[in-house]
């Protein structure tokens, strides 16, 4: 319950009440927090629907920093804006990370895309990517999918979920206390899902739908991760991955008694809100020690997620055919197709 507290400190989750959901049970997904980024999410939902995709597009927009006529601009042109508070980057409240960059302050809001269950999946895109090919094979994923750049990390900025609440208020339980490489959501993703490198690959095409968790690499809610000052050195790996599992075992035993009786249908009322106070932890869904709590995880070939910056280093040349690139990301900040 402390953490939970803690968490209300930085975020309080309220979405706008008039916020309807389109006619499909999928979505593609992805966040503003600035107008300076409008014209990126317009060139990126106008890419969306040269594919001719029936999915809807959800925007994330920050209420605090978006303008209502931004909101406005994206409403006409076919997205579902959605106003978010910010999950502010932890660096900026416990200084764990003080050299987090600036324009990183709300880049832990994309973790709200993990709590958008009113959609069965979500492809999450950054605003500076451009989709060059349809996207719709990626919904194949039953699971949480990515693809891995540089050495064993992957990268956030095209990403494929499956919503749930109960894996959300997870993360947001353990944001705080989590290291991250790049003072943002991607460090953080990459230690949450410790184990995505030894996940197979997945290509939507070929290998028809991710479904088996017993047939796939998967992750457990609280495997590979606990609550702890990660500025502390002297906790090894495998010590950690003990720890984690025996606190995922004392959390399901808490829970259980917790949602006994009354307390479940407290427990249903209270899903998907959260306090100013932030008491996170009353609107977890229950957690069940069972092969279906196991997430499965694949990982996605290059041309899902192609770097724009590994192009230029490699002399303008991609690393796989450019016909049969689907996304092209624009990571260097000098290089944005909307400049």
């Amino acid at each position: 319950m402390r953490s939970a507290r803690r968490i209300g400190l930085f975020v309080c989750i309220v979405c706008c009440a008039g916020f309807v959901v389109g006619k499909s049970s999928q979505a593609y997904v992805s966040l503003l927090y600035g107008d300076d980024f409008l014209l990126a999410l317009r060139v990126l939902g106008q890419s969306l629907k040269e594919t001719d995709s029936t999915r809807d597009m959800v925007a994330l927009a920050v209420s605090d920093s978006v303008s209502a006529e931004a909101e406005e601009i994206l409403s006409l042109e076919g997205w579902h804006v959605r106003r978010v508070s910010a999950i502010s980057n932890p660096g900026r409240w416990t200084g764990a990370d003080a050299a987090f960059p600036p324009r990183f302050w709300a880049v832990y809001t994309k973790l709200l895309a993990f709590n958008l269950t009113e959609y069965t999946r979500v492809v999450y895109l950054d605003a500076d990517t451009i989709v060059r090919r349809s996207l719709d094979p990626l919904f194949l994923c039953d699971g949480f999918c990515a693809v891995m750049r540089h050495s064993e990390r992957l990268n956030s900025g095209v990403m494929v979920l499956q919503p749930s609440a109960r894996r959300f208020w997870d993360m947001l339980a353990r944001v705080a206390s989590t290291p991250s490489y790049t003072g943002g959501d991607q460090g953080f993703l990459n230690e949450y899902f410790a184990d995505f490198a030894r996940a197979p690959l997945f290509e939507p095409h070929r290998s028809g739908r991710l479904l088996s968790a017993q047939q796939h690499q998967v992750w457990a809610p609280g495997f590979g991760l606990e609550h702890r000052d990660f500025r502390d050195p002297s906790v090894s790996m495998q010590e950690r991955h003990d720890r984690a599992i025996s606190a995922f075992a004392r959390s399901l035993e808490e829970e259980e008694a917790e949602v006994e009786g009354d307390a479940a249908a407290k427990l249903k009322e209270s899903k998907g809100s959260i306090s100013a106070t932030g008491e996170a932890a009353s609107a977890m869904e229950p957690r069940a020690a069972t092969p279906q709590s196991r997430l499965p995880m694949g990982r996605l070939p290059t041309s899902f997620n192609a770097d724009l910056g590994l192009y230029v280093l490699n002399g303008n040349r991609w690393m796989v055919e450019a016909s049969s690139l689907h996304v092209v990301h624009y990571t260097l900040a000098a290089f944005k197709p909307w400049d």
